[in-house]
C-alpha cells in the first residue's frame, strides 16, 4: 500500500515531462512531501516497491527518478487487483453455499438410509 505522501509524489510525477524528476535540474516539488531527507527516504521506498527507477549518470551518480511501468500504470493495476479480489470472494461465497447444501443433502440421505 502507498501512503499519502507517496501518492502525492507519484501524482506529481504523472504531470512531469517524461514522468521523471531530476534532482538538480528541478528542485521544486510539492511542499507537503517534507524536507529533502523525507523525500529521498520516500523515493528509496518507492524504488524498492518498483514504482520508480533511478536515473544514473555514466559515472553511476543518481540524477533523478522516473516512473516505472508499475508506477505509471498503478491505478489500472490496482483496479485489476480489486476486481480479482472480488472474484475470489464471490467464488468463496458460492463454494461455501454449495458445500452447505451438499452437506445437508448427504445428511438427509443418510438419515433416510439408516431409518430415522
Amino acid at each position: 500500500m502507498l501512503d499519502k505522501k507517496s501518492k502525492i509524489f507519484l501524482d506529481f510525477m504523472d504531470d512531469r515531462p517524461n514522468k521523471s524528476f531530476m534532482y538538480f535540474e528541478e528542485p521544486e516539488y510539492p511542499g507537503e512531501l517534507g524536507g529533502n531527507d523525507d523525500l529521498f527516504a520516500m523515493i528509496r521506498e518507492l524504488e524498492k516497491s518498483g514504482y520508480v527507477e533511478t536515473i544514473k549518470s555514466s559515472s553511476g551518480a543518481d540524477l533523478g527518478v522516473r516512473l516505472s511501468h508499475k508506477g505509471a500504470n498503478r491505478k489500472e493495476l490496482r483496479r485489476l487487483e480489486k476486481v480479482e479480489r472480488w472474484k475470489e470472494r464471490a467464488w468463496g461465497f458460492v463454494s461455501g453455499i454449495f458445500a452447505t447444501v451438499l452437506t445437508e443433502l448427504i445428511i438427509i440421505e443418510a438419515l433416510q438410509l439408516f431409518g430415522q
